[in-house]
């Protein structure tokens, strides 16, 4: 089938690009192959496949400076949603925190960092906190007219009431 030969065709070039990251011996082109690679993977849902390379990705990433990461805010992001869908809610935050501090300020993505954060904290039932990072990421979003965060922001908040049997 057409998935499968496109599943195939792309494995063989994320890891040809890893290789060749690696035979560079350029960690920063590593990372980013690596990184390439683990947002296929997250999007078309192959957990199993990715964890390894996640796991190898975060410890070169214990490696680095950051300044040497390229675009640390995507890496950073990404990494904080892939823990996000394992219910690593403390992991999560320390890669969505570190995104926060390479992403433009006022923008749509720090409003979606935020909503993120937000929605970690609802998770662990810390209401309070989860409301905080909702309050801002809504405030942020009506200031830049950020219409979808500021619909997930008002969703987010209805799950914290609903939890709390505040109908």
């Amino acid at each position: 089938s057409f998935f499968f030969f496109f599943d195939s065709k792309s494995k063989s070039l994320y890891k040809k690009s890893i290789a060749f990251a690696t035979e560079l011996n350029d960690n920063s082109l590593i990372v980013w192959s690596k990184y390439n690679y683990i947002s296929h993977l997250y999007k078309y849902r192959k957990y199993q496949t990715m964890q390894p390379i996640l796991l190898d990705l975060i410890e070169n990433l214990k490696k680095m400076e950051v300044t040497e990461i390229i675009q640390p805010e995507d890496t950073f992001r990404t990494i904080g949603w892939i823990m996000q869908t394992f219910s690593d809610y403390n992991e999560s935050d320390y890669y969505l925190n570190l995104a926060l501090k390479y992403c433009a300020p006022n923008s749509s993505s720090q409003a979606s960092l935020l909503d993120n954060l937000g929605i970690n904290f609802y998770k662990r039932g810390n209401f309070p906190k989860a409301i905080h990072y909702f309050d801002r990421a809504e405030k942020l979003a009506f200031k830049i007219n950020d219409s979808l965060r500021l619909a997930k922001t008002f969703g987010n908040k209805a799950l914290v009431l609903e939890s709390q049997k505040k109908y």
